[in-house]
């Protein structure tokens, strides 16, 4: 199976409501701040 990595920003309410609903169903991922760490962003793209 593939590994969730998931992009997101602070105060970004899409991406909290993204995470409140990975979580509910139990889904595991891993979130990455574009802000702290743009070459995520780029790796991306």
């Amino acid at each position: 199976m593939s590994k969730i990595i998931k992009l997101e920003k602070p105060n970004c309410n899409p991406c909290g409501m993204v995470s409140s609903f990975l979580n509910d169903q139990g889904v595991e991922y891993e979130a990455f701040n574009v802000m702290e760490n743009p070459e995520m962003e780029l790796n991306m793209e």
